[in-house]
């Protein structure tokens, strides 16, 4: 009945990367480049996280 959603490692390295993203855009608001890459970045995981979800919620 438990079923595992996502590997724990993959969830902390995404965790992660995003932590960095969001230190290293939070002092760097004059790159374009990384801003427009944190945005698509959590655009992804708050869809993954949805994913997830609906995925528990039919098992």
């Amino acid at each position: 009945m438990n079923k595992k959603s996502s590997s724990p490692l993959f969830t902390l390295i995404l965790g992660t990367f995003w932590i960095i993203l969001t230190i290293n855009t939070t002092f760097n608001w004059g790159s374009n480049g990384t801003l427009i890459f944190w945005l698509v970045f959590t655009i992804l995981i708050g869809w993954f996280v949805i994913a997830i979800q609906n995925r528990m919620r039919r098992a």
